[in-house]
């Protein structure tokens, strides 16, 4: 039986610990930060295309709308990837 000490000293499994100077993490929160910052560079590189397009030349207003419009779709998509990587590492 183990003394209530090293019960308490135990991490909870697949929950981030400490061994020494470094931290440990789970495999499974790896594969999940990945998954994330994968999500986050597609919509960070499509706008990053359509803002460095709109500023080689002048444009119409239409154009420059519709370059807003495409932006505005792009950052909505960062929005719900950053909530949800918040949600996905609640607790670590």
């Amino acid at each position: 039986m183990s003394s209530p000490t090293t019960d308490i000293c135990q991490p909870e499994e697949g929950k981030v610990k400490k061994v020494g100077g470094n931290v440990e993490v789970p495999s499974r929160n790896l594969q999940a930060a990945a998954m994330a910052l994968h999500q986050l560079a597609q919509p960070l590189t499509v706008l990053q295309g359509l803002i460095e397009l709109n500023l080689l030349e002048d444009r119409s207003p239409e154009e420059y709308r519709e370059c807003l419009n495409q932006a505005f779709v792009e950052t909505s998509r960062l929005v719900k990837c950053l909530a949800d990587a918040r949600e996905a590492f609640r607790g670590l």
